[in-house]
């Protein structure tokens, strides 16, 4: 009898330590930016081309992906893959959230080999897809190392740019780690960090002015950061983005009109954009347009539920409304 009990309880034993190793190997596999999976990924380094190459972009690669001018995703990732499929939905739902298209062309690999019928006509038509857009597109597997290959050589083929993430530090400029690091301390809120790295770089594309001028207003520095965002902005004059920071600087310093058209000037570009409805929103309700403001928050926070500032305004307005009702 007792030798039976000693079975059972090793075999509960090995049950639960195999169902303890399981769920830590599914959430590792869910966490693409934890430790482990990390060791593995490949890095954001270079986003200059059209088609960008890369691992599954996490909450942080998005908003860089989005500085970088990013309007469409091409998943490779396979929803028949359970981890995969948790993966899928919540880069759905980002991509929306940042206004970008989404396209998914399921593939799957074992040990950097096609697998199914699928792939190979998949990988055909996430190569067309990607070429196709008018905007920039970013590509990615889970670690950036193997189904995007596929797809890279097909782009190469007919003559698409395209570059990919490199995968060890060593083998990165310096300027690219500089880069890294500024952005990694940006969302840390290190914004005298991110000012005191980039100022040293010289010269600074489009995107890498605007990390620096949303450091330099996080600061309090607006006279700076308007520099910045005009700088930007003359380099690049459809970069919407730097038309938002304009609108932002005006915004703090009370000049109503003048924010106004900058966030106007972005929503006509991206409509759905809840930076520029949000900034838009503040300006109308200081100018008392309680109810177009009400509408543009409303509208910002359907795209991004997470923004607190929205948020907090919305209620105010409810609240000053309920109260002047009951005078």
């Amino acid at each position: 009898m007792g030798t039976r009990n000693s079975i059972w309880r090793q075999l509960a034993w090995t049950i639960g330590a195999l169902t303890v190793f399981l769920g830590l190997a599914f959430w590792i596999a869910i966490t693409p930016d934890s430790f482990l999976a990390g060791m593995f990924r490949t890095r954001i380094t270079r986003t200059d081309a059209h088609v960008v190459i890369g691992p599954y972009p996490t909450e942080d690669d998005f908003l860089i992906l989005k500085r970088h001018r990013i309007g469409a995703i091409v998943s490779l990732l396979d929803p028949r893959l359970p981890y995969e499929r948790v993966l899928l939905e919540r880069e759905k739902a980002i991509a929306v959230r940042y206004g970008m298209r989404f396209f998914n062309y399921p593939m799957v690999s074992l040990w950097g080999h096609g697998v199914g019928e699928q792939y190979e006509k998949n990988a055909v038509a996430a190569a067309e897809v990607a070429a196709g857009e008018t905007n920039k597109v970013y590509v990615h597997c889970y670690l950036g190392l193997h189904r995007t290959k596929s797809v890279q050589e097909l782009l190469a083929a007919q003559g698409t740019t395209s570059d990919v993430y490199l995968i060890r530090r060593a083998e990165r400029h310096d300027r690219a780690q500089k880069l890294d690091q500024a952005n990694a301390d940006f969302h840390a809120g290190k914004f005298a960090a991110v000012v005191a790295n980039l100022e040293s770089l010289g010269p600074l594309d489009p995107p890498v002015q605007m990390l620096l001028a949303w450091a330099k207003y996080r600061l309090g520095d607006i006279a700076g950061a308007r520099v910045r965002f005009a700088g930007a902005l003359a380099a690049s004059p459809d970069f919407s983005e730097a038309h938002d920071g304009l609108g932002y600087c005006a915004l703090r310093e009370n000049m109503l009109e003048d924010a106004a058209q900058q966030f106007s000037a972005v929503l006509r570009v991206e409509p759905a954009s809840p930076s520029a409805q949000v900034g838009l929103g503040m300006v109308r309700y200081r100018q008392n347009n309680s109810r177009e403001a009400a509408r543009l928050l409303e509208s910002a926070l359907q795209a991004d539920p997470r923004n607190q500032e929205a948020r907090d305004l919305l209620e105010k307005i409810k609240t000053d409304a309920s109260k002047k009702r009951n005078y």
